[in-house]
């Protein structure tokens, strides 16, 4: 007779299957009764009950000896696999019940909310955050997928406001980055005015949304349309393009933290680009209040520092923000 995987069978729960593959690995009646604290008697009973169910003996009893028929050593094969993956699934609902998955596009971000993190999880003992770094399209596409409970997802769109519950977080004004021997390294503040002229490394459209638009609308408020020179995806290969190009770069005011050989920094003045930050999870999310409370700890706790604009009025964190 073959074996898949048994559902609902009859009577057969998952206690039988239990009791069976103790007694099979036993072959000992009173051994396995012991073992799983209950009679001798009301063992033997399941067992005949399982295998009444099934139609198939399963064990052969003697009266110093329990071994397994043929049939008896398939199904404990079946039995294993599916009191695994059984056990495999509970742990997995329960692990996804303590932990929310919390997807970011890089260390600046997650050390920039550092502190607040910090205090959401003091005051949330019973969760654990899980960091999950993707580049900020694929965060997207995570939480529609239903991968990640939390997403620090830099500007929202129309669509994705409509999409997810979502909070502004933070803004931060643009700081410059030129090659160390551009002829404008000497200046710590410039305005774009200055940079009419120059050549520009933007951000790659498909992994950072949003990013080019801020730079072509500051750059036209000035008077002039940038000439973009290269693309990048990372903040490594921004420095790099930008050292050997002597094209400009426009990045995070907190990326002046990461080793830069060969890239110096200016202001923006008056401040004329702005990354914002914000926070998406999904409505229907079981741990959608929780959610909400992470991302006002998180607007709440955006430090005070150079280029930090504070947040304008949000809509309530449950809905739109």
């Amino acid at each position: 007779m073959p074996f898949g995987y048994v559902a609902c069978w009859g009577d057969m729960e998952l206690r039988h299957l239990r009791y069976f593959a103790v007694v099979a690995e036993t072959l000992h009646f009173s051994r396995a009764a012991e073992r799983l604290h209950v009679t001798q008697p009301a063992l033997s009973r399941q067992i005949r009950d399982l295998e009444g169910e099934l139609g198939v003996t399963l064990l052969r009893r003697h009266r110093t000896q329990t071994a397994l028929t043929p049939a008896g050593e398939q199904f404990l094969r079946r039995t294993r696999e599916i009191l695994a993956a059984t056990e495999e699934a509970v742990l997995e609902v329960r692990t996804l019940g303590r932990s929310l998955r919390v997807g970011h596009y890089g260390t600046l971000w997650t050390d920039y909310f550092g502190a607040a993190l910090r205090r959401f999880s003091r005051a949330h003992r019973e969760l654990s955050l899980t960091p999950v770094e993707l580049t900020p399209v694929d965060l997207v596409a995570a939480l529609r997928r239903d991968e990640l409970d939390f997403a620090l997802v830099g500007g929202v769109s129309p669509r994705l406001e409509r999409e997810f519950a979502t909070r502004r977080l933070c803004a931060l004004d643009a700081v410059l980055a030129l090659a160390a021997d551009h002829p404008l390294a000497k200046r710590r503040r410039l305005t774009l005015s200055d940079l009419r002229d120059a050549d520009w490394v933007v951000w790659d459209e498909h992994a950072f949304p949003g990013r080019v638009d801020l730079l072509r609308t500051a750059a036209a408020k000035a008077g002039f349309t940038p000439r973009v020179v290269a693309g990048v995806d990372s903040v490594a290969s921004m420095f790099v393009a930008v050292a050997t190009s002597g094209a400009v770069g426009y990045v995070l005011p907190m990326t002046r933290k990461l080793p830069h050989s060969g890239v110096v920094f200016a202001r923006l003045q008056p401040p004329a680009i702005c990354f914002e930050m914000h926070a998406a999870w999904r409505r229907e999310s079981r741990h959608a209040a929780v959610l909400a409370e992470l991302a006002a700890t998180l607007a709440e706790g955006s430090r005070e520092g150079a280029g930090l604009r504070t947040p304008t009025a949000t809509a309530p964190a449950s809905g739109r923000g």
